[in-house]
C-alpha cells in the first residue's frame, strides 16, 4: 500500500523544503571542509576547538574544556574525544586547572599553532571557493545576516527553554 504524501508533507518536494536544502548544503560544505583539513590530519571539530582555544586564550587567561565545548557549541562528549585526539598530536596540552582540580586548562602548543595556522589559510580558501556560489558579495552578507538571525532566534529559546526549567 503506497503512503499517501499529500497532506504529509507541507512542501510540494524536498526540494522546496528550507530544513532539506540546508541538510543538503551542510553535506556538501562539510566535505569541502573536510577535503581541506584532510592534509592538516585535523577533523572538523579538531580544527573548530583548536581555532576556538587560540580565540579563547586571547581573551581569557585560562580556558577549560567546558569553555571550548560551550564556545564551540559541541556536546561534552565529542570536546573530550577531539581533545584527546589533539593531545596525542601534540597539538594542546591539558594540565590541571590552577582553580578547580576537577577541571582541565587547556593549552595550545607552538606546533598547534603552526598547524592551526596552516590549517585556517586552506579552510579560508576552500570556504571562499565554495561560497563563491554567492558571487556578490551583498547575498553573501544576506546569507550571514539570516544565519545570524536563526542562531540568535534558537539561542532566545533555549534560554527561556533554561529560565523555565529552573
Amino acid at each position: 500500500m503506497a503512503l499517501i504524501t499529500k497532506d504529509l508533507f507541507q512542501y510540494t518536494s524536498p526540494n522546496d523544503s528550507p530544513g532539506f536544502q540546508l541538510w543538503q548544503v551542510y553535506g556538501l560544505w562539510h566535505r569541502t571542509v573536510n577535503k581541506a583539513l584532510a592534509t592538516c590530519l585535523l577533523t572538523h571539530a579538531q580544527f573548530l576547538l583548536l581555532s576556538s582555544l587560540q580565540h579563547l586564550s586571547s581573551v581569557n587567561k585560562a580556558v577549560t574544556q567546558v569553555d571550548l565545548s560551550n564556545h564551540a557549541t559541541l556536546d561534552a562528549m565529542s570536546t573530550s574525544k577531539a581533545l584527546r585526539l589533539l593531545a596525542g598530536k601534540l597539538l594542546i596540552e591539558r594540565n590541571a586547572s590552577e582553580t578547580d582540580q576537577r577541571s582541565k586548562a587547556i593549552s595550545i602548543t607552538p606546533e598547534g599553532e603552526k598547524v592551526l595556522k596552516t590549517a585556517t589559510k586552506l579552510l579560508t580558501k576552500a570556504e571562499v571557493e565554495f561560497f563563491s556560489a554567492l558571487r556578490k558579495e551583498k547575498h553573501l552578507s544576506k546569507f550571514s545576516d539570516y544565519l545570524k538571525e536563526i542562531i540568535d532566534y534558537t539561542d532566545s529559546l533555549e534560554s527561556k527553554t533554561n529560565q523555565s526549567a529552573e
